[in-house]
């Protein structure tokens, strides 16, 4: 009898093993109750090798070699857009967990594709989870480890922006933020198109170098009396143009209205290889007290028909939107 006893403990006491063994996989599994603030964020960076973002079937891929962080393996990475990215990673913290009902709810009003974010670290390591943007959240984002498990909102301490908005997929985003860089022995052709006044508009042609030539436009007679000093120091203005960043989802930007109107300015260059770049330049208008004003200190670029814009501050970019009046001898601007 003793024997039994003995035996049905050993039974009750074994089984209460596995239901806390079971208990403990499972709410491991699906992000269980116990949690640290810290558990999304990544503690040392500079262990980081790679971050991989993926969203609606698209993949980036930021690697870390020798000669600096590359995108998709291909590219040069911006080094001011990885160093955010790294710091963000670092800071994120749990602000608290969500009911999945209140999560079920949000998530289904206003959802937006679902970020996956994979963070690689030597010498193995590897943290993973899901991001849900939920613009109804003004704290941060509703974030996973997995897709079954228990939601919590992120936030970055001293940062009141959307975080899932920095998990930019956009391979654009990454790349140095340059526009286009001509030294002016390499310019062939430049046409400025001002459609807001076409008297100003103008075509420079250098068919050789040294030969320069500027047709007023619609006129097809070349401009008398030039001041070639002008045209040399307007070449030299296209050494290199850089913009700010570029415009996405989260700014909430309607693409197809800021595309559909006319463009203030058209700019072509065109190199002695026959590559163009084309810019047409939009305005941006900001929400005021009476209604909205145009912003004199930035402006949309759009680059080569891409339907992308990119944002330029005016002080870097009004040297090259210059009047055909510009080039007169009687100038002094």
């Amino acid at each position: 009898m003793c024997k039994l006893k003995q035996y049905r403990t050993y039974i009750l006491t074994f089984t209460v093993i596995i239901i806390l063994l079971l208990t403990v996989l499972i709410t491991r599994r699906y992000g269980g109750f116990s949690v640290k603030s810290d558990d999304f964020a990544v503690n040392r960076i500079d262990r980081v090798t790679s971050v991989i973002l993926e969203k609606d079937g698209e993949q980036l891929v930021l690697q870390k070699k020798e000669s600096g962080w590359v995108v998709n393996n291909l590219y040069e990475a911006r080094p001011y857009a990885i160093q955010r990215l790294l710091e963000t990673l670092s800071r994120i913290s749990i602000k608290s967990t969500v009911p999945e009902s209140l999560f079920q709810k949000e998530w289904e009003k206003n959802s937006g594709p679902v970020i996956r974010v994979q963070v690689r670290e030597r010498p193995g390591g590897n943290k993973s989870f899901l991001v849900y943007p939920v613009q109804s959240n003004p704290y941060g984002n509703y974030f996973k480890k997995r897709e079954k498990g228990t939601p919590y909102i992120i936030n970055i301490p001293g940062y009141s922006g959307n975080v899932g908005s920095l998990f930019v997929i956009n391979e654009n985003f990454w790349l140095p933020n340059i526009v286009y860089s001509f030294q002016p022995s390499q310019i062939k052709m430049i046409e400025m198109l001002n459609f807001e006044d076409e008297s100003k508009s103008f075509v420079i042609h250098q068919d050789t170098i040294g030969s320069l030539k500027i047709l007023p436009i619609p006129d097809k007679e070349p401009m008398e009396n030039i001041d070639t000093s002008q045209v040399y120091r307007y070449l030299s203005y296209f050494t290199s143009l850089k913009f700010e960043r570029w415009v996405i989802e989260s700014d909430s930007v309607d693409f197809n209205s800021v595309l559909s109107i006319q463009p203030m300015h058209r700019l072509s260059i065109t190199d002695r290889s026959g590559n163009t770049i084309r810019l047409s330049t939009y305005p941006i208008y900001r929400e005021s007290g009476n209604g909205s004003d145009i912003d004199l200190n930035r402006i949309y670029v759009r680059i080569n028909e891409e339907n992308e814009l990119v944002i330029i501050k005016y002080v870097d970019i009004d040297p090259v939107l210059k009047d055909r009046s510009y080039f007169g001898n009687n100038s002094n601007q």
